[in-house]
């Protein structure tokens, strides 16, 4: 039995997975995505007959990889480049899932990034880009998506 939803995948990040699952019925079986697709969350939604809008920051061909691998599972896919700390592009990621695909049901915000490095010699712009996206742009993201 196909999903009939909609999802939204932030700037994936293999180590936040799990976040779907409470979101779903019959989630029996339902594994988090391995690297397949850049570990990107809505791979197995879309097995199951899920629509996926997702954001990616710079690879280009990386997000149309996956793209076309979404697509190859029969769901209507779509990638949108831009930076969740960027309050435009984040409205343009909302506007697309729900003018393209007709609403947005699941909003997977797990944009995240890191510079590592000890305190003493972290500098100020790596800290800021961290907080930028790691922080910022899952308050965007909730906000657009709250407001579409």
């Amino acid at each position: 039995m196909a999903l009939e939803i909609r999802v939204l995948v932030v700037e994936d990040d293999p180590t936040q997975r799990w976040l779907l699952l409470d979101f779903l019925e019959n989630t029996e079986g339902l594994e988090p995505c391995g690297q397949a697709a850049d570990g990107l969350t809505g791979l197995e939604l879309a097995r199951r007959g899920a629509n996926v809008v997702f954001s990616y920051a710079g690879n280009t061909a990386a997000a149309e990889a996956t793209r076309k691998e979404l697509e190859a599972l029969g769901v209507q896919t779509r990638a949108v480049q831009g930076s969740v700390a960027d309050p435009a592009a984040v409205k343009t990621l909302i506007d697309t899932a729900v003018k393209e695909l007709g609403s947005l049901d699941i909003l997977v915000n797990n944009a995240g990034i890191t510079r590592d490095n000890l305190a003493m010699m972290l500098k100020e712009e790596d800290f800021d880009a961290v907080i930028e996206t790691n922080l910022k742009g899952a308050f965007l993201t909730m906000k657009a998506a709250a407001r579409p």
